[in-house]
């Protein structure tokens, strides 16, 4: 069973992730990791570099390998915040996964992600951190509710508290 894990930037879906995988000895992939390893360049240089058309081409080639390489089991993946822009990825993670949306709101967003918002390409420009977040979720927030089997609400929480409560969703 693949279970992929669907919100915005900072919702929890890579540290999430981990947990569970490390708590039952499941395989995980971070599709941002994946991307970078296999392009040989960090996120930031891959924007600069191909632009975000470029950047969307290399996550869509990612989740299509991911998903190739499963060979059984149990796989947690964790997906970028954009990745269910797309249609042809909404269509692959339906028909593979059972997909959670870890859900938070843009003020939380913004508190987890002040210290690294450098380092993301959508965060820059001109505007307060909490206002291109609210944004970003204005036009994605209702992809991911689509997409989602799931929905786990993460304001307030501990990455172990939304794992408690993901697994629950999984009646582990």
């Amino acid at each position: 069973m693949i279970y992929t894990l669907t919100g915005a930037m900072g919702s929890g879906k890579s540290t999430v992730g981990r947990l569970l995988a490390a708590r039952h000895g499941w395989a995980f992939v971070d599709l941002d990791l994946l991307i970078a390893e296999t392009a040989g360049k960090s996120i930031p240089e891959i924007f600069r570099e191909c632009g975000e058309n470029g950047f969307r081409d290399a996550e869509t080639r990612a989740l299509e390998d991911a998903v190739t390489a499963y060979e059984g089991g149990t796989m947690i993946l964790s997906l970028g915040g954009g990745t269910l822009l797309r249609e042809e990825n909404r269509f692959i993670v339906r028909t593979v996964s059972h997909c959670i949306y870890l859900r938070a709101t843009a003020a939380t967003l913004a508190a987890r992600l002040r210290e690294q918002a450098d380092g993301r390409p959508l965060l820059q420009g001109e505007g307060s951190l909490e206002t291109k977040i609210a944004r970003i979720l204005a036009d994605r927030s209702a992809i991911y509710e689509a997409a989602a089997t799931r929905i786990v609400d993460t304001d307030g929480k501990t990455p172990a508290q939304v794992a408690d409560e993901v697994e629950k969703l999984l009646y582990l």
